[in-house]
């Protein structure tokens, strides 16, 4: 009885935000996957993933699929990124708009002009820092149509000191569709790899990133831990 209530544990982890841990934003928390990829990568990005940041911002806008858009052409989607672990040199915390896309038709993958951006694409840009810190760089998919507010005009222009969680409820865009996030951070002046993560996370990163690293999956640990149980007749 013990082993069947920690297997249903187990394979209750597998269902996991594709938005980040302790994220601050709790009414744009989702666990539908959007997928995000980049010419320089050869897979989708993994929720959390460290990517290198010569390698994101040699590329354009990443191309973005949600294989769900193609079920219902009449829906329209709006994009949004952010990067909410900017800091000002007062050490004040900021967000940072770094997309923000509307009137996305329902095609997967998305035909994204970024010309026609409401802000148009603009890649990670982490300042240097000891110890350096891993921004958090998040995409969020409404299926909405985007008319900005008024009021937001000027925080659209200016970028910093965005507000997602206002911005979202004064447009009525509602609920996250689907999301994911990488990691970026600028080791310029660090060589030791010590670091910590976006939020209120904190670990120590390796000194070298893989261009594409794609790191395990916790569903795939938990399946393994089940597939050992079931096959040693546990249950």
């Amino acid at each position: 009885m013990a082993t069947k209530i920690l297997l249903a544990a187990l394979l209750g982890s597998c269902v996991t935000a594709q938005t980040p841990p302790s994220f601050e934003f709790p009414s744009l928390i989702t666990t539908t996957y959007l997928n995000v990829s980049y010419p320089a990568f050869t897979n989708a990005i993994v929720p959390g993933q460290l990517l290198d940041l010569a390698s994101v911002r040699a590329n354009p806008a990443p191309t973005i699929s949600f294989p769900a858009a193609a079920s219902d052409p009449s829906t329209i989607y709006t994009l949004i990124m952010i990067d909410p672990d900017a800091r000002l040199p007062n050490g004040t915390a900021r967000q940072v708009l770094h997309w923000l896309q509307g009137n996305i038709t329902s095609q997967t993958p998305f035909v994204l002009n970024n010309a026609s951006a409401t802000a148009i694409y603009r890649p990670p840009g982490p300042p240097p820092e000891v110890p350096t810190r891993a921004h958090r760089y998040i995409q969020l998919l409404f299926a909405k149509p985007l008319v900005v507010p008024e009021a937001f005009s000027a925080a659209i222009q200016a970028r910093i000191g965005f507000d997602v969680e206002s911005f979202v409820a004064a447009a009525d865009l509602g609920e996250v569709v689907a999301a994911n996030y990488y990691l970026a951070r600028n080791d310029s002046l660090v060589s030791n790899g010590t670091s910590s993560a976006g939020g209120n996370q904190s670990t120590t990163l390796p000194a070298n990133i893989a261009t594409d690293a794609t790191p395990l999956a916790w569903s795939t640990i938990v399946l393994g831990i089940v597939s050992i149980i079931l096959m040693g007749g546990m249950l």
